[in-house]
């Protein structure tokens, strides 16, 4: 089984330019007892140079319910250590707290005392996925949001696609549109191949020569206006230009309700962008939006239907990012951004600067890093098999399950002949929850898509071709009208399952530890008020007994009965 904190450290040398780990490395595996104490234990111990640049260099997976940091040290020695992604009454941020932590632990020449800020001066690079898009995606926590689109298609995003995530489920509600609020604008693009088909050149200018108006009901008739070329050589016309000052009227309204972030959505953007464009300059001068989306900068591709979408994703999501970004990098000196590199981990595996990183881009930050790890630690081109050696390589299965949305990452293997058909039983079930867990395959390539659809919003970005399968640990349990009901809430971090010490909600991670699953002298000692207790079992097995005495339905069944139950619904 391979853990995320050993995945994550693949991102330090990552964005598809990895070679195989050498495995004479000096790698040593923590997990600490007490993430202090076990710090302070190290902090004296001398590690074996494997050449290091002098620098600290971090790869961290924030999670819903854990952080994970890999680092490797100056002198090459590198480190794993886990903890909550969520503890208020010890820290603001798990990301800089796993940092100072080994910062105060392996850097000999000054201290790194918990509330103040981290000095960067020996920091190198940071790399991290992150969940915070995705989680902010499936329980709807992202920014208030207003869509700018063509006039008389306001509702087209609304109706959408007509797609069913299932053809048989005659209960099924289509998913809510992101936007709080819509704005349609006086205008319209429209292509001349349709008009100036078997017209000679006189005709052509003469439709040419008619003036495009802006605003009111005269429309010029159809084809009339001036020819231009767009992005893809296609000649467009521009029926109808947008007018600034009643776009600004309209804007001003959506911002006095409280709306701070826009999607701007045009028919034909994707080769015509220049309307896109005023009505942004416009919605930046105004100086009152904090994002500010144009879907041929986010996604310039046809589809307005999925190009919308990823729009409003990016409006959506975009805000929520930079909210978490300004709560990270306060916890710093001010050289961070100028002196570290900070990277991102994007949903199709590859990195991007901190600067480029858009909501749209992380809805899968931190499942991407798991499958490029274990992309890179589990694969080989040969197999041994009976002391011979295959000939054909085996491709990998990577299942991520997570606390909430990403935890850890166990790998089976299973010969490269067996195709996604084959796997269709497993790859098939899909459950929209805040827990949750994930499948992917890796032959020697990465698979990616370029349209998924998440939480019923289509996003049209390349992304891993990766799978929500099942429920993830965090998801919590119920026994409702004499069911078993397993999620979609889930205990998050804090205060997370009711073994977690903090006086949490009963869930699936409970139920995996009364069942044996998970075994509490095998899981990280980081919890209690002093980070240091392991999982309480006692707590979750008092927690599965008031349960079962407060239903009839349960009565007179075990503790383990009920659990077992749970798991098999979370499956």
């Amino acid at each position: 089984m391979l853990w995320a904190p050993q995945l994550a450290g693949v991102l330090l040398a990552t964005n598809h330019r990895v070679s195989n780990l050498d495995k004479s490395k000096n790698t040593r595996l923590v997990t600490p007892v007490s993430p202090n104490l076990a710090f302070r234990k190290m902090k004296n111990r001398l590690p074996t140079p494997t050449g290091g640049d002098g620098k600290f260099h971090f790869s961290i997976d924030r999670g819903g319910t854990f952080t994970d940091c890999h680092a490797r040290l100056p002198d090459g020695t590198e480190i794993v250590s886990k903890l909550l992604s969520v503890d208020p009454s010890n820290y603001e941020d798990a990301p800089t707290e796993g940092i100072r932590r080994i910062l105060d632990a392996h850097d000999p020449n000054r201290e790194y005392p918990r509330g103040e800020k981290v000095a960067t001066g020996m920091i190198g690079s940071i790399r991290m996925g992150t969940t915070v898009a995705t989680n902010a995606l499936l329980e709807r926590e992202g920014e208030r949001m207003g869509l700018v689109t063509t006039k008389g298609f306001g509702d087209l995003l609304k109706i959408g696609d007509q797609t069913r995530a299932d053809i048989f489920d005659l209960t099924c509600k289509a998913p809510e549109v992101l936007y709080k609020e819509v704005v349609e604008v006086d205008e319209r693009v429209m292509l001349a191949e349709f008009f100036d088909e078997n017209k000679n050149a006189s005709e052509i200018q003469e439709m040419e020569n008619a003036i495009s108006t802006s605003g009111g009901d005269d429309w010029p008739k159809a084809g009339h206006g001036k020819r231009i070329k767009s992005l893809t050589g296609e000649i467009v016309i521009p029926l109808r230009i947008p007018d600034a000052d009643k776009i600004r009227e309209d804007l001003q309204e959506l911002a006095d309700k409280g709306i701070k972030s826009l999607a701007i959505v045009f028919l034909h953007a994707y080769i015509y962008p220049e309307h896109e464009r005023i009505v942004g300059d416009v919605a930046k001068s105004m100086g009152c939006f904090t994002e500010i989306s144009l879907s041929h900068e986010v996604m310039s591709m046809v589809k307005l239907v999925p190009r919308g979408h990823t729009a409003c994703a990016a409006a959506y999501l975009t805000p929520k990012i930079s909210e978490y970004l300004a709560g990270f990098t306060k916890g710093f000196d001010d050289e961070l951004l100028t002196n570290v590199r900070l990277d991102f981990m994007k949903s199709d595996g590859g990195l991007t600067p901190v600067s480029d990183f858009g909501g749209h881009q992380a809805i899968l930050s931190g499942p991407a890093g798991g499958v490029v790890g274990y992309a890179k630690t589990s694969y080989r081109t040969s197999v041994k098999s009976g002391g011979n050696v295959a000939s054909k390589p085996q491709a990998v299965i990577g299942f991520d399950m997570g606390g909430t949305s990403v935890s850890a990452l166990p790998v089976a293997l299973v010969p490269l002949s067996v195709s996604r058909k084959d796997l269709t039983p497993v790859l098939s079930a899909r459950v929209e929850n805040e827990s949750q867990s994930d499948v992917s395959r890796y032959d020697g390539s990465f698979e990616h898509v370029f349209e998924t659809t998440t939480a019923g919003v289509s996003i049209q970005a390349p992304q891993l071709d990766i799978h929500t399968v099942a429920a993830g640990g965090g998801s919590r349990l119920f026994l409702q009208n004499g069911l078993f009901v397993v999620g979609p809430e889930s205990a998050k971090a804090h205060p997370g399952p009711v073994c977690y010490r903090k006086d949490g909600y009963l869930a699936v991670t409970d139920a995996n530890l009364v069942l044996g699953r998970v075994i509490p002298e095998k899981f990280p000692q980081i919890f209690g008020p002093d980070e240091n207790e392991p999982l309480d079992l006692q707590a979750s097995r008092t927690a599965f007994k008031a349960l079962s005495d407060s239903n009839d339905f349960s009565k007179g069944r075990t503790i383990e009965e009920l659990a077992w139950g749970f798991i098999q619904v979370a499956k």
